[in-house]
Parts: structure tokens; C-alpha cells; sequence
């Protein structure tokens, strides 16, 4: 028997060799955090954007390899998130367009040319040329007689019908729209707000408003800043303009203009700042692989939108789908993209229904409401959570889905079993959801079965890595390190 006993015993210890031996430290599965410990300033909080509260405060901050890259109107502070010390600040060449001013979005970590590179597009002001003598050497792209005359059509920002009219989805492959009463089907090829291509541009360079594009390697912090010139209504904005780094793939970056009222999307040569193209009265909210997801108007006098695919490399329009009222778009996973809002007709006219980004295919249709702030976040292995982050806890909800299938997984609140509202979501990483109730505790739990974890003191995070954690506290952007 003790020969036995010891026969096993050597069979584990050999087992656990081979497992140690074929998993080095770079093969170790994350581990994500599920306590943090206080805060350590990091830069000053965002301000509040005009109309909104501070639980709909975006944190312009992406983690990679636990350090920060934090982005303001005039820098972007590169972090050591654990202990608050600043590694590098990146400027840009010009003078920013509102200093102090609210910022659209995150930056974006992605690989290109084989790096990792954190993207940040400064919106600046050029007054003249001389002014950019001191910009990068690379050729500054230029815009088109079209691209440089104010947008020709409704934005596609509208107000939804009066109640009553029930919307059905245009279900099943994506496909052209029927037109409707008073509104004209657009085809992409005779579509007034159609993609511009690079050709037949000035040959001065960019003035007024401008994009000084940074791309920022995630190791090293040296950096690399192009010009893109902007479309004529965006070049000479005096207020309320803002710049969103959307994604990128390859080489190109994908990024959204808006004032709030009209909308661009530009896709950008990150190495030579040549504009690729450019679809004006497109809100793009998404990049999944080659596809450009957004809303765009019905026609150039409705007051209704669809949601459409663009290919990355030319603009030209992939897929439509759906259509309604107040649409906007959120990216949901590596696949799938979220497009929240009202839809035309049917039996139920509120909508958050998910689409294959590529195809254009439609997926499921969660249980959270439409607000116009509620968003998705993908955990970077399996699942996404979409949530409406309302100021007000009773109106809270929040779903989580399988992100390649799209199969809805949990819901909150649970109609069937509790009408709890969901906590506030504000960060998922590696199979775990970070949220807040009051905003004074950090509440961890499950991505994929919502089951509790722990709750611990302090600010939730708004961006998760293996070793830290960056969160809003009050007026300052905090870094916190694991306990646990």
C-alpha cells in the first residue's frame, strides 16, 4: 500500500513538471484583480461634457502592460498606473483647439507595423502655414471640393416619431432598405453622402482646425505625429468639435468627427497622415476587422437613420441594416457591434439589438434599455457586458452576452426572480465585471453568471489590467494596485 501511495504521489509531481515545464511566465493565464488597493493620483478627471453627469464621464485612458496612457487636449501622460510615477508626456507641434476642453474617447492600443502603439489624435489649430514648419516631415494629406463644403444633409441625430407607430426590424441578411413614405432608398453609389476618395485634393497644406495624429510605442514612448486635414464644417468649427480615435487595423486608423450635430468618418494612413477616405453625415461607432460600423441618414431630407458597414479601405458600403430613430452604434466584442435606439416600425420600438460588425447580420436583441449613454464593454477573452450607466440606480440595467455567439447569458435586473437594478458597470477584464453602487465601493463579480466575488472600499475602475487598475475619484484620474 505505502508503494502504491508513493507510486501516485511521484505520478502527480511528474505531472506538475510537464505542466510548469510547457507554460513559461509568458503562457501563465491572466489572473485578473479582484481587490484594489487606495488610490494614487495619476492626472486631473475629465471634465463633465455639457449635458451629461459625472457617472457618464468617459476615463480617456488605455492600460498596456499596467501602463497608462492618459489623454488631455495637449498631452497624452504615459503612467506607471501602480505607483502614479510619470514615465513620459507626448505634445503635440500646434496649439490645442479648446485647451482644458472635453475629450472624445480613449485613446486606442493597437499593433501596427508589427508594435504595439497607442493612437491619440490631438485636435489642433493651424493659423497658417507657417505655423507647421516645426510638424512632422511627412506629407500632409489635403480634401476634396466635396470634403471641403458644408455637410449637404440631415446628420443623423433626430428626434423619434410620435408614439404610437409600432417599428418592425428590416430582419434576417442585411440588405438595401425599401423606401417609406416621403424617403428614398439610398444606394451607396448614388449616395450624396457617399465616401470621398484621395484624389483631386489641394496641394496646401491643412489650416484651421487639424488632427496632429500621434502614434505613441507602447514600450519605448517615442512617438510619431502626422497631419490629417479635417472636412470643411470640421476645419473651421469655432466650438462643441470633437475627434474620436475609433480603432485601428494594419496601418489605417478609423476616426470620428463630430460637433454634435454633423458627423465625419476618416480613415487615415497612420504613417504618411493621408486621408484614405471620407464619409461625411456618418456617426461612426465601431471598427470590427475591415468593416467601419455607424449610423448614416435615410436620405438627405428624412429624419430617419440606418445602421451600415463600411470597408476600411475605401469606404464603400458594405452592408445596411435597420432602420429608426436616435440610432448610434457600440462596439460589443471582437465580432459583434450593439445599435441601440428606436426603431422605425414595429411592435416594440426600442431597440438594442446586436449585429455581426462584418456581415451586417443581425443577432440578439437584449434586455437593456436604449438610453442614449448606454454602451458595451468586451472582457478581452469571452464575454461583453452592455449596460446603461444612468445616473439615478433604479434606472440601471446591464446584460452579458457570449461574444462570439452573441447568446445573451444574464440580465439585470432579473425580471423573473428580482427587480434590483443592476450596480453602475464601469470596467469587465478576463471573466469579471467591476461596477458600483454608490460609487464608494468597487463591486466585482462574474462575467459570465453575474455571481458576487467581493466588494471592497474605493472608486471602481474604468480600465482593468493584471496589476492595475484606473479609476475616477472625485477631480483626479487614480491608479490602484491589486491586493487580491
Amino acid at each position: 500500500m505505502r508503494q502504491l501511495r508513493w507510486s501516485t504521489v511521484l505520478v502527480a509531481l511528474l505531472a506538475a513538471s510537464v505542466l510548469t515545464a510547457c507554460s513559461g511566465d509568458g503562457d501563465r493565464p491572466s489572473i485578473p484583480p479582484v481587490a484594489f488597493g487606495p488610490g494614487v493620483p495619476l492626472a486631473p478627471a475629465p471634465a463633465v461634457p455639457k449635458g451629461a453627469t459625472a457617472y457618464q464621464r468617459q476615463l480617456p485612458a488605455v492600460l498596456e502592460q499596467n501602463t497608462a496612457f492618459i489623454g488631455t487636449p495637449d498631452s497624452v501622460q504615459i503612467v506607471a498606473a501602480g505607483s502614479g510615477q510619470t514615465l513620459d508626456t507626448v505634445r503635440p507641434s500646434n496649439p490645442p483647439y479648446l485647451a482644458g476642453g472635453p475629450v472624445g474617447g480613449a485613446p486606442v492600443a493597437a499593433t501596427i507595423n508589427g508594435s504595439r502603439v497607442v493612437v491619440w489624435p490631438f485636435l489642433v489649430t493651424v493659423a497658417a502655414p507657417d505655423l507647421i514648419a516645426s510638424a512632422p516631415t511627412s506629407t500632409p494629406p489635403t480634401s476634396t471640393p466635396e470634403a471641403s463644403a458644408p455637410p449637404t444633409s440631415t446628420p443623423p441625430t433626430s428626434v423619434p416619431p410620435t408614439p404610437g407607430a409600432n417599428p418592425p426590424l428590416f430582419g434576417g441578411t442585411a440588405s438595401a432598405l425599401p423606401p417609406s413614405a416621403g424617403e428614398v432608398a439610398v444606394s451607396p453609389s448614388t449616395d450624396a453622402t457617399a465616401s470621398q476618395p484621395d484624389d483631386e485634393r489641394d496641394d496646401g497644406p491643412p489650416t484651421g482646425n487639424v488632427v496632429e495624429l500621434a502614434s505613441i510605442r507602447a514600450d519605448t514612448h517615442t512617438s510619431t505625429t502626422v497631419l490629417v486635414r479635417l472636412p470643411g464644417w470640421a476645419s473651421a468649427a469655432t466650438s462643441t468639435l470633437s475627434v474620436t480615435a475609433i480603432g485601428a487595423e494594419g496601418g489605417t486608423v478609423l476616426l470620428g468627427v463630430t460637433d454634435g450635430l454633423a458627423h465625419a468618418a476618416l480613415a487615415v494612413d497612420s504613417t504618411s497622415g493621408q486621408t484614405l477616405w471620407t464619409r461625411d453625415n456618418f456617426a461612426v461607432g465601431a471598427l470590427v476587422g475591415q468593416t467601419a460600423v455607424g449610423v448614416a441618414p435615410d436620405s438627405a431630407l428624412g429624419a430617419s437613420v440606418h445602421v451600415a458597414g463600411l470597408d476600411l479601405a475605401d469606404g464603400h458600403e458594405r452592408w445596411r441594416q435597420l432602420r429608426g430613430y436616435g440610432l448610434h452604434v457600440a462596439s460589443a466584442g471582437p465580432t459583434l457591434v450593439a445599435a441601440i435606439g428606436q426603431l422605425a416600425t414595429g411592435p416594440d420600438r426600442n431597440t438594442f439589438q446586436l449585429l455581426n460588425g462584418e456581415t451586417g447580420a443581425l443577432s440578439t436583441k437584449l434586455t437593456v434599455p436604449p438610453a442614449p449613454t448606454s454602451s458595451c464593454r468586451y472582457d478581452g477573452t469571452s464575454v461583453s457586458v452592455c449596460y446603461t450607466p444612468a445616473e439615478h440606480p433604479e434606472d440601471r440595467a446591464a446584460a452579458g452576452f457570449d461574444a462570439t455567439t452573441g447568446q445573451q447569458l444574464w440580465a439585470m435586473p432579473d425580471y423573473n426572480t428580482s427587480n434590483k437594478p443592476a450596480p453602475l458597470v464601469t470596467a469587465v477584464w478576463h471573466g469579471l465585471v467591476y461596477a458600483t453602487t454608490d460609487g464608494t465601493q468597487t463591486v466585482v463579480f462574474r462575467a459570465n453568471n453575474r455571481t458576487p466575488i467581493r466588494t471592497t472600499p474605493g472608486p471602481a475602475p474604468g480600465v482593468v489590467a493584471d496589476q492595475a487598475g484606473v479609476a475616477i475619484d472625485g477631480a483626479s484620474i487614480v491608479g490602484r494596485r491589486p491586493i487580491a
